[in-house]
């Protein structure tokens, strides 16, 4: 994206990457061939953050000016007799103004870069602009307020309630479903900015209890790629003496590196910098500016992380990047299988496929490989350059997997593959497109490998017409390291080139454990080079665990990955268990029967359904969906062994109402004995100390999370004389009646006594649902408090056979309504408001 570009004057050049305000009385900015869109725009404009937005989410190429609107130039009033942003132009000179229509322009014009208006669906479209426009109409006004007119109590109640009407209109994880949609961009920047109004007036207004569901939007939303490129932090912009003090940053970077910027017009703004010295006066610099201002922030293209190879960066040329990659290539201690290797892991861990931090393929044949050439060449060959860059690129469509028991849902996201851009397995699990720079008549090889294991993970040859002949597979990387995969550029002597299927069959034969030949195939081959490289990084995920268990690559990593998850949780009971010794994954089974009820003046029907919970996803799912015990099946790591007796434990630690529990002594939900392995892992509970009865969120409380954990019982049965008292041992003989057993349950004590192994560990969070307000109301609960809130509760409740009454008497231009009508809506108004006095007096007695 470019803000746009400074020239200075002295001793070097210095292009910016700027927020330039344009005024009253500057000149209009050049258009740039290379970006044929320019938006006019302001920086802190939510309606122009809007088509920034649509912009960076069909990743388009755009130019942007800033104009002052305190006060405007002369010359955009000429482009825009109203004077305001945000406006689109086009190098044609085609012009639109105001955000939605130019979100839907672009959106339509360019239908086949991520779509969010459904094209062939004129309801859902209309639907969506209209739910922008109640969102927009609900939370501006309170936003505007708390900014202009502070955080009293009265303001910071609007904002909350404005969420809590939003939050009921939401229909899936995004707020018109299951991805992101046009609603979502159109009012994301209201929301963005909240963290920044409670810093400013330094109050909470939001909170994750209140808001559940707009708590994991907004979390999902800052995971977009869009978001990340157009969003500011809460902390934003550096202020000092009353002024941005980024210029005197870089003034005094420019002294040190005897750089003259004292030309140069500074205006405020996060900056990516592009430092060229004097002819003969060394190697250009790429730098960047962190958040505070500080010149120990700004980041030198010598530095190994400085992000150098990022598509923002390579603007300004490919030199520093390709300079980086070589670096990385040859450098001996750059990855996890360096030089400080042994110092973490012993011989045998290293060939110890099962280990999931230490296991490096062919590690302990023969000498020690450090460096990517060492791993991927017998003879690393001697680089000195490398040029053309090669561009990698993966257009991940969003989707739906399972994997590790749990459904994982990933938006839509593009990948530059890079060194700065560390990816997950799923997000590169289609082949990527290439983009080389190349010389006319020369064809090309690109070669993918996995540094690690020595596979290929694909080849393309006769590029720049390409052909793949080894089908492309991502690498499944389920461990605690990262694996570091190679793309490596030769070229051929000439086009046509043909592969034979020795060669095939060898790059075909993946997770063997055997290097591929690579110096031994471009000489077969008469390849020279290679020539460039690129490389990134993968971290794991649960979908390559996955792909692990159903291709029979080692163990069951989805274990390792929930032990880590596991820990991530604050609550002292957890962080005092002994993790490692899971060795196991469980899938813990709802099944939830159809059911049919009517509350709060709503009628509601579910169908029957099975639910899985999810450990590695942190959705939360209604309090029907765990009301029943769930069916609860094993599955070791490291496959099959010795027969094993479990115990069953299942709390919930998210439940201090009333002292039900507490971060160390969480709420005992169930509790099974003497449990056996049956046939596919099943277990079945032999005896049941206490049975099972989850906890049910109330209205606005937070949401609670159920963990169930697997024991082993290592010193064999638990006599029925032991069972018989186990609960009262162990929890709180002082808790009420109704939760006696239960309540402040000490389960380290109750594992440590017996001797207990923790072999495996699950656990979902639940949220109220129309299921948990119904069981609270037949539990004896007054329906007013479980109701209050809810869109259709009415006193007396409004069955849909009762509106007839509201018929129209008299169709004029005043449109009167009949008298019953009106005398019923009024003795029901009468009734609620008293109702709420009534309540509001007694609870302040």
């Amino acid at each position: 994206m470019v803000i746009g570009d400074i020239p200075g004057y002295g001793k070097g050049i210095i292009s910016f990457v700027f927020h330039i305000d344009h005024s009253n009385g500057s000149k209009p900015p050049p258009h740039r061939a290379e970006e044929p869109i320019r938006l006019y725009s302001m920086r802190f404009c939510p309606f122009a953050h809007r088509v920034r937005l649509v912009l960076a989410y069909k990743q388009l190429l755009y130019e942007v000016v800033n104009i002052d609107l305190k006060d405007k130039p002369d010359w955009y009033l000429q482009v825009n007799p109203l004077g305001k942003v945000p406006l689109l132009e086009e190098d044609d000179n085609k012009r639109v103004f105001e955000s939605t229509n130019c979100a839907e322009y672009l959106d339509d014009k360019f239908n086949d870069r991520n779509k969010l208006l459904p094209a062939a669906h004129p309801l859902q479209r209309a639907q969506q602009k209209m739910m922008v426009e109640v969102i927009h109409g609900k939370i501006a006004m309170p936003h505007m307020q708390l900014i202009l007119k502070g955080a009293d109590e009265q303001n910071r109640e609007a904002l909350a309630k404005a969420l809590d009407e939003i939050e009921a209109m939401m229909v899936g994880p995004y707020l018109f479903g299951d991805s992101v949609t046009f609603v979502d961009l159109m009012v994301w920047p209201w929301f963005e900015r909240i963290p920044a109004i409670e810093k400013f007036r330094q109050v909470s207004m939001t909170s994750e209890e209140r808001h559940p569901q707009l708590t994991h939007w907004c979390k999902l939303m800052r995971e977009e790629a869009a978001v990340q490129a157009t969003s500011y932090p809460a902390d934003f912009p550096p202020v000092s003496n009353g002024g941005y003090n980024w210029f005197n940053v870089l003034q005094k970077f420019a002294a040190s590196a005897q750089y003259d910027i004292t030309h140069v017009k500074y205006s405020p703004g996060p900056a990516l910098l592009l430092v060229q010295p004097p002819t003969g006066g060394g190697s250009s610099r790429l730098w960047v500016g962190g958040g505070s201002g500080q010149i120990s922030q700004l980041q030198s293209s010598n530095n190994d992380n400085a992000n150098n190879c990022r598509p923002e960066f390579r603007r300004f040329g490919d030199e520093a990047c390709l300079a980086n990659i070589l670096n990385l290539v040859n450098n001996e201690s750059a990855f996890w299988f360096g030089r400080d290797l042994e110092s973490r892991c012993d011989s045998s861990q290293l060939a110890d496929i099962n280990d999931a931090n230490c296991y490096l393929p062919g590690a302990n044949n023969g000498p020690r490989r450090y460096s990517i050439l060492q791993r991927l060449f017998t003879v690393p060959p001697t680089l000195t350059k490398l040029d053309p860059y090669l561009t990698v690129t993966y257009a991940t469509a969003a989707g739906n997997y399972t994997a590790c028991g749990g459904d994982f849902f990933v938006a839509r996201r593009g990948v530059d593959g890079n060194p700065d851009n560390p990816v997950t397995p799923w997000l590169i699990r289609d082949a990527p497109t290439f983009t080389l720079q190349v010389e006319p008549g020369k064809y090309y090889t690109i070669v993918t490998m996995d540094a690690v294991s020595g596979d290929v993970l694909g080849v393309v040859i006769n590029y720049p017409i390409p052909e793949e002949v080894s089908g492309y597979r991502p690498p499944y990387n389920a461990r605690n390291y990262t694996v570091p995969v190679v793309f490596l550029v030769y070229r051929q002597p000439s086009g046509n080139m043909q592969i034979s299927s020795r060669w095939i069959n060898a790059m075909s034969n993946r997770g063997s454990g055997n290097q591929f030949d690579l110096a031994s195939f471009a000489q077969d081959q008469q390849l020279t080079g290679p020539i460039s490289m690129n490389l990134m990084r993968v971290d794991k995920d649960p979908w390559a665990a996955q792909q692990k268990i159903e291709t029979g690559q080692g163990p069951n990593f989805c274990a390792y990955i929930v032990r880590e998850a596991l820990k991530k949780w604050p609550f002292e009971f957890i962080q005092n268990m002994d993790s490692t010794s899971m060795d196991s994954f469980l899938t813990v089974t709802f099944s939830s029967p159809a059911s049919s009820f009517s509350v709060c003046c709503a009628d509601f029907t579910y169908r029957d359904s099975s639910l899985k919970a999810n450990p590695l996803n942190d959705a939360y799912v209604g309090a029907i969906h765990v009301r029943d015990q769930p069916s609860i099946r094993v599955t070791r790591a490291n496959g099959v062994g010795t027969d094993r007796l479990y115990t069953i434990i299942g709390v919930d630690p998210t439940n201090p109402k009333n002292a039900l529990s507490t971060p160390e002594r969480p709420y005992l939900l169930w509790l099974a004995i003497n449990i056996r392995e049956a046939d596919g892992g099943l277990v079945q509970a032999v005896n049941t100390v206490l049975t099972y009865a989850p906890t049910i969120p109330a209205p606005q409380s937070p949401p609670h999370t159920l963990f169930f954990f697997l024991y082993e019982q290592t010193k064999g049965p638990i006599s029925e004389a032991q069972s018989i008292d186990l609960q009262q041992r162990y929890t709180d003989p002082l808790c009420a009646d109704y939760v006696l057993g239960r309540c402040l349950f000490r389960i380290a004590n109750f594992t440590a006594d017996y001797n207990m192994t923790l072999r495996a560990a699950s656990w979902v969070t639940t949220v109220n649902d129309a299921f948990a307000r119904y069981w609270m109301i037949k539990s004896g609960q007054l329906e007013w408090d479980i109701c209050t809130g809810q869109p259709d509760y009415r006193i007396p409740c409004l069955r849909p056979g009762q509106l007839a009454i509201a018929r129209v008497t008299d169709v004029s231009p005043a449109c009167r309504l009949s008298a019953s009508f009106v005398g019923k809506f009024f003795v029901m108004h009468i009734l609620t408001t008293s109702i709420a006095l009534w309540r509001a007096s007694y609870s302040s007695i």
